[in-house]
């Protein structure tokens, strides 16, 4: 190990990431998967994994603030299989918690799990954009202070007409 990060190049090359083989085990859930992988893409998931540790520290800091509130509500993030594009899970339907599905189950959930075209269709019907200086479109909040002090009229970019 180096006592310099950003030095590590010397050591390992990206192109021997591609050849090198990496063994990866998760057990944490009923979707378990231990094999040997490219390094390369082992290091992607490990960068995944460790992306996921993190977001679930922001939504431990936010489930407190609701607790706080007495609201009886918890924020959950998804299983990492569920809607998977690529990767290790890309072929597996899951739900959010982790649960194997058939296609069928898949096809008859996906609209409880996911949004819908109706959903979009709702979210465009809010997003009126507002071109007028000194005033915001609904779904943002005015802030309390301009950039630098400036007053909310004050434009900062201008709309060519």
């Amino acid at each position: 190990m180096s006592a310099r990060p950003f030095q590590t190049s010397r050591f390992v090359t990206p192109s021997a990431l591609v050849s090198m083989n990496w063994r990866r085990g998760s057990t944490s859930s009923p979707i378990s998967v231990e094999k040997i992988s490219p390094a390369l893409t082992a290091l992607n998931m490990r960068l995944r994994d460790n992306y996921t540790e993190d977001c679930a520290k922001g939504v431990e800091r936010w489930n407190k603030i609701i607790e706080k509130t007495g609201v009886p509500f918890r924020l959950e993030l998804p299983h990492t299989a569920f809607h998977r594009q690529i990767g290790e899970f890309k072929n597996v339907e899951a739900s959010p918690k982790g649960e194997l599905l058939s296609q069928a189950q898949w096809e008859k959930e996906r609209d409880a799990y996911l949004p819908s075209l109706a959903d979009g269709d709702f979210i465009r019907s809010l997003m009126k954009p507002q071109m007028e200086p000194s005033r915001f479109a609904s779904w943002i909040a005015a802030p309390k202070v301009g950039i630098d002090n400036k007053p909310g009229d004050f434009e900062y970019v201008k709309i060519a007409a």
